[in-house]
């Protein structure tokens, strides 16, 4: 049950992340420098998490009710 709740809070606030990431690259001037990396990353981060929340739901055992 823990895992499946980490999971939730995690896949909840990762895509406020990535959206909060774009808000402020698109208003911090140091930031356009580092637009390519910056873009590659965050969604790599994304998915990388995303794939893992996957991986543990998945590792999950039904009770046995």
């Amino acid at each position: 049950m823990n895992r499946l709740l980490i999971s939730a809070v995690l896949g909840a606030l990762l895509p406020l992340a990535f959206i909060g990431g774009i808000a402020m690259q698109n208003e911090s001037h140091v930031l356009h420098a580092d637009r390519a990396a910056f873009q590659i990353l965050l969604p790599m981060l994304l998915f990388g998490m995303m794939a893992f929340a996957v991986w543990t739901l998945m590792r999950q055992r039904p009770s046995a009710a």
